[in-house]
């Protein structure tokens, strides 16, 4: 079993995405309604399994009058009842028989729980950054025209399918194919769970220049190789998918998304920064961190909530080794950074402070912070100094299992193979129960 699934991206927004917000409320609810009306799932598969049989039966006949075609009538009818209740069975889509309302409605009903987790995984990565650069109503309009133009494939596809379409992922994908034109740039954090004869799992970054397109390749795929029983709709899919893309596009080619949406959407969110705060940014960057301590002290003075002066403020002791102001603040900006997954950040940080010299104690916590990021930017050396720290000055510390484990991750990675196995041994010899053991064990017998 293979499970890939987004959870987040680098890119930041500066408002709340009401509207997709509204979409997972709304198709929750929903979710919660299937649950407590639908039928038994023995009868439910036991009518699904005979209207496929039925449906197969029915596409040899040659004549309207054909027994297949009678079984393959009460079959849909027998579904029908056993479904009626549920919002699948009223608002699922037909193609040639359902409305236009219908199309939108299938959009917000999914066809168990793992379908719904799935397709808001992917709504939220994508919604909240389109829904943050256009506004509210612009992202709407794409949303629910995503919904209706991957419906409208699906149903050029399969004129006469007896299978209704339900699924938000129809408008997911178009809102994926509008990211992946204004959002290219951007990294995504994906997560993988892998169980074949071990289990495997962890996450990586992929940029979703290259991401997007692999994933509508595959749908693209998949879609040549569909019938009209598809238990999955890949060509709504994929007509989701370019219908967003052209719309992105056609957007920016225009000028409209330039000239209109970007400013009404950020209309209300400007603002004037403070201009010592400016000059001391300025002096960071040219690495004279000394010129740029007083003036940050003096923004804080003024504006002591001033969060990118209180991150640069420490950044900058980091880099004098001004012990004082490092002591109280380092753990503190590592945990904001690791837990906006800013991990090159944390990276620099730590660095620097090291460079600095202001051998400043830290957390168990942060230490195991440090040593993530450090794995994710591939930096081994400064993972094994971490890991050091975090076993000398916390030695019973719940996290350092873990922690062992990343290092290992990072030394076998590296192409130290002798040290990553010294770690797993120790890591297996030191927490013999610990849950993290057992993926040791599993490291070393392979």
């Amino acid at each position: 079993m293979f499970v890939l699934v987004p959870l987040g991206s680098d890119q930041s927004v500066r408002r709340w995405p009401w509207f997709t917000i509204a979409v997972i409320a709304i198709c929750v609810v929903v979710q919660i309604h299937e649950q407590m009306v639908a039928p038994s799932e023995a009868d439910l598969e036991a009518a699904a399994e005979h209207l496929a049989d039925a449906s197969r039966e029915a596409s040899q006949a040659t004549s309207p009058d054909d027994p297949a075609r009678v079984d393959l009538q009460a079959a849909a009818d027998q579904l029908r009842d056993l479904t009626k209740e549920t919002f699948a069975a009223q608002w699922a889509y037909h193609p040639g028989k359902s409305s236009l309302l219908d199309a939108l409605l299938c959009a917000f009903v999914h066809a168990g729980w793992l379908h719904l987790i799935g397709n808001m995984l992917f709504l939220w990565l994508v919604g909240c950054n389109l829904e943050d650069r256009w506004g509210h109503l612009p992202f709407a309009l794409l949303y629910l025209a995503g919904a209706v133009a991957s419906v409208a494939a699906y149903s050029l596809a399969h004129p006469s399918t007896p299978m209704g379409l339900v699924g938000a992922s129809g408008a997911i994908a178009a809102g994926m194919g509008a990211f992946a034109v204004t959002h290219y740039h951007a990294e995504i954090r994906m997560a993988y769970f892998i169980a074949s004869t071990r289990v495997r799992s962890g996450t990586f970054w992929v940029r979703a220049l290259y991401a997007l397109p692999i994933w509508f390749g595959l749908q693209l795929w998949l879609a040549s190789r569909e019938d009209d029983i598809t238990p999955v709709a890949y060509t709504a899919h994929v007509g989701g998918f370019l219908f967003g893309a052209a719309v992105a596009a056609a957007l920016r080619l225009s000028g409209v998304e330039a000239k209109h949406l970007i400013p009404a959407a950020n209309k209300g969110l400007e603002w004037e920064e403070d201009p010592e705060f400016l000059e001391a940014h300025q002096l960071i960057a040219a690495q004279r961190h000394r010129d740029a301590l007083p003036l940050l002290r003096s923004v804080l003075a003024k504006n002591p909530q001033h969060a990118p002066a209180r991150a640069a403020s420490v950044r900058v002791a980091a880099a004098l080794g001004d012990r004082a102001t490092l002591e109280p603040a380092l753990a503190g900006e590592i945990d904001r950074l690791a837990r906006d997954r800013r991990h090159a950040d944390v990276h620099e940080l730590y660095a620097l402070a090291e460079q600095g010299g202001a051998d400043v104690p830290l957390s168990d916590r942060a230490l195991a912070q440090v040593i993530h990021a450090a794995a994710e930017q591939r930096d081994v050396d400064l993972v094994e100094r971490a890991m050091r720290r975090l076993v000398i000055e916390h030695r019973d510390s719940p996290v350092i299992p873990k922690a062992l484990y990343q290092t290992a991750q990072a030394q076998a990675a590296a192409g130290r193979k002798d040290a990553a196995q010294r770690t797993l041994n120790d890591l297996v010899a030191r927490y013999p129960m610990d849950p993290v053991t057992e993926l040791a064990r599993r490291n070393l017998a392979s």
